[in-house]
């Protein structure tokens, strides 16, 4: 197998970073210390998916008058210091990919649903922004995944065709925006499986990064 285009457009959130466990451990934290339990398996159906969908989810969950909000602020404050004092680990092979594809001359976006300033926290702390030519964040775009607008900007952003790309993706909210985009997916799994339906759109599956790292072209 091998995988061949111009265009090699990266999720960041659990694709390319470990932010999703680091995510877990500050919910469960702020929860249990509030006296609330929270489930791992309860806590997955709610990665990469909106915000709003996440909030109604805690209602039916503990209650209407569940402190979402609050919860949510105390986590955006605990996860921008850990960002910006401890980083997050990226994922096995990252870098390996990245260079092989910049070495080859392709061109590298960034298409996520977090927002710009912390992209750029993140992926400067790590030292790996500057591999990437575009970035594509939850403030370009007005429906976020599994809406395919992110992906779809990215293709205007970059000049290339959907045939000449790929998409690389570890949530089944990303996955089917890729597909509504009419682009290429290679999906890594972090820590949720996503529906059959959803993998049978996906072009290659791979373990991690740096299995991808040797078979890019």
């Amino acid at each position: 197998m091998v995988l061949k285009a111009d265009y090699f457009i990266f999720d960041m959130d659990g694709l390319m970073i470990d932010s999703e466990m680091v995510a877990y451990k500050i919910w469960k934290e702020e929860l249990e210390s509030n006296g609330y339990k929270l489930d791992l398996d309860f806590y997955k159906q709610f990665i990469g998916v909106p915000d709003e969908d996440m909030a109604k989810g805690f209602f039916e969950e503990y209650g209407k008058d569940f402190p979402y909000y609050e919860f949510m602020e105390k986590y955006l404050k605990k996860r921008s210091e850990i960002y910006k004092t401890e980083g997050v680990p990226l994922k096995y092979g990252l870098v390996e990919l990245l260079d092989k594809l910049k070495n080859k001359n392709k061109t590298l976006a960034v298409a996520t649903s977090s927002k710009r300033d912390v992209v750029e926290m993140i992926l400067k702390k790590q030292n790996v922004f500057h591999y990437f030519d575009h970035f594509i964040t939850c403030d370009d775009v007005v429906k976020h995944k599994p809406e395919p607008e992110v992906f779809l900007k990215a293709l205007e952003i970059g000049g290339f065709k959907a045939e000449n790309s790929f998409v690389l993706e570890d949530s089944e909210n990303g996955l089917k925006a890729a597909h509504g985009a009419g682009i290429r997916s290679i999906f890594i799994k972090d820590m949720v499986e996503p529906k059959k339906e959803v993998l049978d759109t996906v072009y290659y599956r791979g373990e991690n990064l740096f299995e991808i790292s040797k078979i890019v072209e």
